[in-house]
């Protein structure tokens, strides 16, 4: 699959995309002002959201209202309290469930993505057999790669990449001997480096057809796109709620229904999730409850729930396209400015994410520079490191896109840049 033909063209002038959407013309509540770092910090140009999100007040004063009002353990009490903090952590279950098209049966909660990709591992491990083979794309994540590469050992299998952006785009394409033995695919919704779509919906009917599991590291991707899993029909999709303006430690794990109702054990064991336990011997609940044992993160995944229904009340669709015109026009400034290779997909949308290296001048240097301006970038190699090696960089500077982002923003990014080609150039 390693088609040097075909692979990621960086900088591609044919492929600029164009903003058809007039500063003037796009009419969108500015959210900013929800947002209580930026009144702690009033200069902040905050450009790392692909890290993680700052936080609104909505999510704030959820977890004050937690604390203050409900706060108890869960499905171990019969006093009101409990069952007060129990409602409001399965309200915020069908909230997450609703918000990316599924029902509450099929969602657990975790610590963050990589707690989820994870317990897909440990739930994939007791499926594969060994010959069968791992794909995924040299787009993705450490934490979508050293599960499986761990997988991989244990079962003896073999891990196949895809290096090839065109038939990621268009799998469709690839030959039908390619699907022989695959067991499972693992790919990003979104690349945290590029910021390229993957068109999951079509790699999930491909697989369920070669009959091989589907996982999908949602992390960036629900944070770009509207996420509807009863029309993708994957069998895994995980994500972060920080990642998507919600409290860190709480992570979601979608599982398709016919995994959630098999004989699968899951990762953790422990209390909450036993029918039977005798001296030699336990059972286990036949439901999603066996995925979560011990004494969940209950507040912050009720500030989660409120979180998105913040985000639902200020128009999500909106919003998001907010943040791909945003982000399209730093893409056409970055191709204006001389001297920058942008590290962008030629058969694929973006979405909220932008990576390019500046020639001459280190990506840490870029990022210091950049930090004594009051703009917050991530720099390195974003845990991508085959990517990186792939594309030949050693590292990158990675400006990512949030909903309280502005036109001004990105003026004041794109000309520290061009300030700093200047310093380092002197």
């Amino acid at each position: 699959m390693n088609n040097t033909q075909n692979k990621v063209i960086v900088n591609n002038t044919q492929n600029k995309v164009i903003v058809n959407t007039a500063q003037s013309e796009l009419k969108l509540k500015d959210v900013k002002s929800d947002f209580p770092i930026f009144r702690t910090y009033p200069n902040l140009v905050y450009l790392d959201n692909g890290a993680t999100t700052q936080k609104p007040q909505a999510m704030l004063d959820a977890l004050n209202d937690y604390y203050i009002s409900k706060n108890s353990n869960i499905g171990r009490g019969v006093y009101q309290l409990a069952d007060l903090s129990e409602k409001s952590y399965e309200q915020s279950r069908t909230t997450v469930a609703k918000f990316i098209g599924t029902q509450p049966e099929n969602i657990i909660f975790t610590h963050g993505t990589t707690d989820s990709i994870n317990q897909v591992a440990f739930i994939a491990g007791q499926i594969l057999q060994p010959g069968q083979k791992i794909v995924l794309s040299i787009f993705e994540h450490h934490a979508n790669i050293l599960p499986w590469q761990r997988l991989a050992q244990q079962n003896q299998c073999e891990i196949i990449f895809i290096e090839d952006e065109f038939l990621l785009a268009n799998p469709n394409q690839l030959p039908t001997s390619f699907w022989d033995n695959v067991g499972l695919v693992a790919l990003s919704h979104v690349s945290n480096v590029t910021g390229q779509v993957h068109p999951i919906k079509l790699w999930s009917e491909l697989a369920k057809k070669y009959g091989a599991l589907i996982s999908i590291d949602g992390a960036q991707g629900v944070t770009a796109e509207v996420v509807n899993l009863s029309d993708i029909a994957c069998d895994f999709y995980s994500f972060s709620a920080h990642k998507l303006y919600g409290p860190m430690g709480v992570g979601v794990l979608y599982i398709d229904s016919k995994l959630v109702n098999s004989e699968i054990s899951p990762l953790m064991l422990g209390g909450a999730i036993i029918q039977e336990v005798e001296k030699q011997h336990y059972s286990l609940l036949d439901d999603f409850h066996r995925f979560e044992a011990g004494t969940p993160n209950v507040a912050n995944v009720y500030a989660f729930g409120k979180t998105l229904e913040y985000l639902n009340s200020n128009n999500w669709l909106a919003l998001l396209e907010k943040c791909h015109t945003l982000n399209n026009y730093l893409l056409n400034k970055l191709e204006e400015t001389s001297d920058i290779r942008l590290l962008t997909p030629k058969y694929l949308p973006t979405s909220h994410i932008t990576s390019c290296t500046v020639k001459g001048i280190h990506a840490h240097d870029i990022g210091t520079f950049l930090s004594n301006e009051g703009i917050a970038v991530r720099v390195g190699k974003h845990c991508t490191y085959p990517l990186h090696s792939f594309l030949g960089v050693n590292s990158s500077v990675r400006a990512s896109i949030g909903i309280y982002n502005t036109y001004e923003d990105i003026d004041f990014f794109i000309d520290k840049i061009q300030k700093a080609q200047q310093f380092f150039g002197e």
